[in-house]
């Protein structure tokens, strides 16, 4: 690739250098006739015409070579032409011309020098022949100049292509470790063009999607190299489309179903020096599985102590709701004893009078009984008592539980239809415990309902 300097500014202010010399020495200089006066009048609008051409000319133009050279063509003609006009013919203000036309092919090829010095030289032959200055005693001046213009132009492509070899070597070195770097990350880079096509692609890039060379990618748009998951295929080209847009950087997120992998993806601008304008975008594509699976898990871990936090705060209020319930219970306790007084005091005094007195009495007994029984249940379950294993009448356990669940019963409209196979049934473990955990199965169960 060889080192360009900018052609369009070198072309431009060169070509203002020489319409300023050449309008001075056509102005300034004695010219044969008025004829020639207005052709060198006519010779400096055309070639300020065409440097306001070059001007309103985008420099991306210039980089194609048939507008340079083209250029270079026209001021081949020009220059001779203005030389003509001058009437300079004989002086050495061709060589000041041939070192400007010179200036105008530094950025093309030795060879293309020497071609358009080789062209001057024929031209300016035919000049000093049309003016017969080739006969004579001052003929040898102006022959020896041709072959001064070609060493002249010899040693001088020599110093320009040395230049421009030390700076393509420069730059070489530059890209050599430029490529090492970008082969060496461990992210997935390429670069595509506005139709989704790749440009180029790191190695890493290649044997992610199953290629051995990332010289088979170039070419391949997107939707072909990632054919399994058309949808990402075409999110990216949206982006890709996105950035020539905006001409900004795009920040998204993907995933890769046939790998499992997640990707951060940066999508950037790769911009025209001279004019912005956007020529094509680098895609960087990181893997973050592994930040995607961790937030994940931190997720997880957030919901458990929520959770946790919540069973905490309902045991905080089950505690509470003990303590509160062993409080209310003593405080019915103590008139509970004096309904027990009257039963005795009735029983003492009226009983045995009349038979409906008695079962009254009976049922009032009974009640209270009732009572006195749930009091004791909700004192054992709300008392704070170490972990004892004992023989536990199951049948026994079950009565008090659901005496204790009776109300949530009641309310929920349940009826409990009892069946033991046997009285008798008896297990070992914590009797507090155990009727817990007969409560919870029996709350749970009238909440299914």
């Amino acid at each position: 690739m060889a080192t360009q300097i900018p052609r369009k500014r070198t072309i431009f202010f060169i070509r203002l250098m020489v319409v300023i010399t050449t309008a001075y020495f056509i102005l300034l200089s004695p010219v044969a006739g008025k004829e020639l006066e207005i052709y060198g009048y006519i010779f400096i609008a055309v070639y300020l015409m065409t440097n306001l051409i070059v001007a309103y000319i985008p420099e991306k133009y210039f980089h194609d070579n048939r507008i340079f050279y083209g250029f270079i063509l026209c001021d081949s003609i020009l220059l001779p032409a203005g030389i003509y006009f001058s009437g300079y013919i004989g002086s050495d203000l061709y060589l000041m011309f041939f070192f400007i036309i010179s200036l105008t092919t530094m950025s093309s090829r030795f060879g293309y020098l020497m071609i358009n010095t080789f062209l001057f030289c024929l031209i300016y032959l035919w000049l000093l022949h049309e003016k017969g200055v080739l006969t004579g005693p001052k003929a040898g001046a102006y022959l020896i100049q041709i072959p001064f213009i070609i060493v002249i132009a010899i040693f001088y492509g020599y110093l320009i292509t040395t230049r421009l070899k030390d700076k393509d070597m420069r730059i070489n070195e530059v890209r050599q470790r430029y490529e090492q770097v970008v082969q060496a990350t461990d992210v997935l880079m390429s670069i595509v063009d506005r139709d989704g096509k790749l440009k180029f692609a790191n190695d890493i890039f290649a044997r992610f999607y199953g290629y051995h060379e990332d010289k088979r990618l170039a070419g391949l748009t997107i939707a072909q190299v990632n054919a399994e998951d058309a949808s990402e295929a075409d999110k990216l080209l949206d982006y890709v489309q996105s950035v020539y847009q905006k001409n900004d950087m795009v920040r998204y997120e993907s995933y890769n179903k046939k790998h499992n992998v997640w990707f951060a993806n940066t999508l950037g601008p790769i911009r025209d020096p001279s004019t912005g304008d956007v020529l094509d975008v680098c895609v960087i594509s990181k893997d973050i599985t592994d930040r995607i699976e961790k937030e994940k898990k931190l997720n997880n871990t957030v919901e458990l102590l929520i959770k946790t936090r919540d069973q905490l705060i309902q045991q905080d209020k089950m505690a509470a709701l003990g303590r509160m319930a062993s409080g209310i219970a003593h405080e019915i306790r103590n008139p509970l004893e004096i309904i027990y007084m009257g039963i005795d005091y009735l029983e003492n005094n009226i009983a045995h009078q009349d038979p409906q007195i008695d079962g009254s009495i009976e049922k009032i007994y009974k009640a209270a009984n009732r009572a006195d029984n749930i009091i004791n249940n909700i004192l054992s379950f709300s008392r704070k008592s170490e972990y004892k294993i004992t023989q536990i009448p199951v049948c026994q356990l079950l009565d008090n539980t659901l005496v204790l669940a009776n109300q949530a019963l009641h309310k929920g409209h349940v009826t409990v239809k009892r069946e033991y196979e046997t009285e008798s049934l008896e297990a070992a473990g914590d009797y507090n415990m155990l009727e817990q955990v007969f409560l919870n199965l029996i709350n749970n169960a009238i909440d299914a309902m």
